[in-house]
């Protein structure tokens, strides 16, 4: 959509402007834009829905107002900064971590250039109130919406439950030279042998080469993204799985993407860096050179080199079969039945919900705390469906256990059918005897969070508010970091 191409144009211009202004040669800025845009799993990123291409370009203006400012060491640039830094916080959690390293930074940068302790914490809390403010709002809607502030760390829906769901989490847990090569595989599969080789390279010789100029703060940030991926795989609150981890799989490898911006300006200011018109364009031209081996050795591979699309369509016969699945269940629901009876399955049937053309307020989750624990111990009380994906290695389907024989293991109630289709299992179950007595002219009570009384309406307007803000926050967010550049 337009918003992808508005972060595409926003990440080839602040890595070109990075290159540009710290080195004062237009070439540069050319070499770090050929080498970011001829990434063919950034490209494809640019076409998906993901996040990835927004962090990525709210990372690299995060760069650039960081060098801007210890180019200059105004308060404006301060205060750009600080927003641009809450930006970044909004959208994925390696603007979290992103966060406190430049708020290092700054202070750090403070202390060294005016010896003045209090005009560096003045800088630090200027640039990081912001970030702690969106932080407090992510807690309190976690509040708000499960009841419990953490639930993006500790919930059924979090990285590390699913991490330890799959059964990857011990593998990088607590291991850092593990978790460092595993990013460092996924770096490999979405940049390649040649790329991750010129990076490695280009990396040091401009670390080496600009050790005192403001580039190298710009670079910091850059690589902070990177460090963060590895920190989350240590505290076992991330997944990755490579071709070369162990167990192999293709499981998040587009996290190795968030390395290429720091690789495309590390090019760009070697470029820059070298003195002599004709060694400088010799380099520019190598530079190039590699960059096309790279896209000759991604042809001849075919498709199999955008390992962010292999990871995207691996489920393409999940993807048939969850499509077959929902349309029986259409068929064979009751007309009168539509959006009074409830189903329970787990989050992993979202491609059911998406074809079966039910409200989603229908389906029992793990998003609906209370009820969903209640529905888990006595499903023929509360729902009136049980919905099963296929089974994969590593995941156990939690409503699955309650099958036995075709029956519940709770014993309060049997099945009408049970129909496999597809590799998926679509139960009808029999009302429990205290709900076969509700009069079935009302419609059944809707379930509710934590099953207590509804909220106030100012709460309820908090949450639209929160909605409208997250729907809106992509084109927003592009919109607002590119007017100052």
């Amino acid at each position: 959509d337009w918003s992808s191409d508005v972060c595409s144009s926003d990440l080839s211009l602040t890595v070109f402007l990075i290159a540009w202004r710290s080195t004062g040669r237009a070439l540069a800025g050319y070499v770090a834009v050929v080498v970011l845009l001829a990434n063919p799993n950034l490209l494809y990123l640019q076409s998906s829905g993901m996040t990835e291409p927004l962090s990525i370009a709210v990372l690299c203006v995060q760069a650039y107002a960081m060098m801007r400012w210890v180019h200059r060491q105004s308060v404006g640039d301060l205060l750009l900064l600080a927003v641009i830094t809450a930006t970044g916080v909004s959208i994925r959690y390696d603007g979290w971590f992103v966060s406190v390293v430049i708020t290092a930074i700054v202070i750090a940068v403070t202390l060294t250039q005016w010896r003045n302790e209090e005009r560096a914490t003045a800088n630090g809390i200027t640039v990081f109130a912001g970030s702690a403010f969106v932080m407090g709002l992510w807690f309190f809607y976690n509040w708000l919406i499960f009841g419990n502030p953490l639930e993006f760390q500790n919930g059924a829906l979090a990285p590390a439950t699913q991490a330890a769901e799959l059964g990857t989490i011990g593998a990088t847990k607590w291991h850092l030279v593990t978790s460092t090569y595993t990013y460092i595989t996924a770096v490999y599969e979405n940049l390649g042998p040649i790329v991750v080789g010129l990076g490695v390279v280009t990396i040091v010789w401009a670390t080496v080469s600009r050790f005192h100029d403001s580039a190298i703060w710009a670079l910091l940030v850059l690589g902070a993204a990177a460090a963060f991926n590895i920190v989350s795989l240590v505290l076992g609150q991330s997944t990755i799985l490579t071709a070369y981890t162990e167990p192999p799989g293709n499981l998040n490898i587009r996290y190795g993407i968030q390395a290429l911006p720091m690789v495309a300006t590390a090019c760009g200011l070697v470029v820059g860096a070298t003195r002599g018109r004709i060694l400088r364009r010799l380099i520019a031209v190598a530079i190039v050179l590699t960059i096309g081996a790279q896209t000759v050795l991604n042809v001849m591979q075919g498709p199999a080199s955008i390992r962010t699309l292999a990871e995207a369509t691996r489920d393409h016969a999940t993807i048939q079969g969850a499509i077959d699945a929902a349309n029986w269940y259409r068929d064979h629901r009751a007309p009168e039945d539509v959006g009074l009876s409830y189903t329970l399955a787990t989050s992993e049937s979202a491609r059911f919900f998406m074809h079966g053309r039910t409200p989603i307020r229908s389906f029992v989750t793990e998003n609906n705390a209370g009820i969903w624990k209640q529905a888990m111990e006595d499903p023929g009380k509360y729902v009136d469906w049980l919905v099963i994906p296929p089974t994969f290695p590593g995941r156990n389907d939690p409503v699955r256990g309650l099958l036995t024989n075709g029956e519940l293991v709770t014993q309060t109630a049997r099945f009408k059918r049970v129909e496999a289709v597809s590799g998926w299992v679509v139960v009808q179950v029999v009302p429990s005897a205290e709900r076969s007595n509700w009069n079935t002219t009302v419609p059944v009570p809707a379930p509710k969070y934590l099953n207590v009384a509804p909220r106030p309406a100012a709460m309820l307007a908090c949450r639209f508010a929160c909605a409208f803000l997250n729907s809106c926050r992509k084109p927003f967010s592009m919109m607002f970091v590119s007017f100052r550049l």
